[in-house]
């Protein structure tokens, strides 16, 4: 028998297939693998991305495997008393994180309105005329995740999750700044 504690193998475990594959979402992080041998002799290892072999008692949950993002290979090592051995293996694909949420928004000058809540994606802000530009610090949810600013349909600057992006002249009158997070798989919010 073969058992992961997230996503299901395809195919379906049979003692003759060596090769499987898993799909599990991003806030996967880990997984573990319960491998039972047939004959009771036998020993097994696990691995995951070529790392060090660990030792796993058959029938009993494997340690802690960190998953990447993307593609992970779990390898288990069944061998016989006689030294026969035979290599099952998994291919574990982590998704990549779909999360374009800010946790956080500050401004230079001025207060947002209303107060900043990751949720809320429009915000007003009134400052006085003497002052001409404003510096915008967005702070991701994902570190996986980029973000950009603009204002009044200008290009977009890339910014740095918790860094005062460059300063953005402001027209006296209404101005429109625009953050943009986009996630690791493409996810936008503005």
């Amino acid at each position: 028998g073969l058992t992961i504690s997230s996503g299901t193998l395809s195919p379906t475990f049979a003692s003759g297939t060596t090769g499987y594959t898993v799909s599990v979402v991003n806030s996967v992080t880990s997984i573990t693998v319960t491998p039972t041998v047939a004959e009771s002799n036998a020993t097994v290892q696990v691995q995951v991305n070529s790392g060090s072999y660990s030792s796993v008692t058959s029938g009993v949950a494997s340690g802690s495997l960190a998953l990447n993002v993307g593609a992970n290979t779990i390898t288990t090592l069944v061998t016989a008393q006689d030294g026969t051995t035979r290599t099952y293996t998994m291919t574990v694909t982590r998704a990549q994180s779909s999360n374009a949420d800010l946790n956080g928004l500050a401004i230079s000058s001025g207060t947002l309105s209303p107060t900043f809540a990751s949720g809320t994606t429009g915000y007003t802000v009134s400052v006085v005329n003497s002052v001409t530009s404003i510096t915008v610090t967005p702070i991701v949810t994902d570190s996986n995740a980029t973000v950009q600013v603009q204002v009044n349909s200008g290009s977009y600057s890339s910014v740095t999750s918790g860094v005062a992006s460059g300063s953005l002249a402001l027209n006296v009158g209404a101005n429109t700044i625009t953050t943009l997070v986009t996630a690791q798989d493409g996810t936008t919010r503005t």
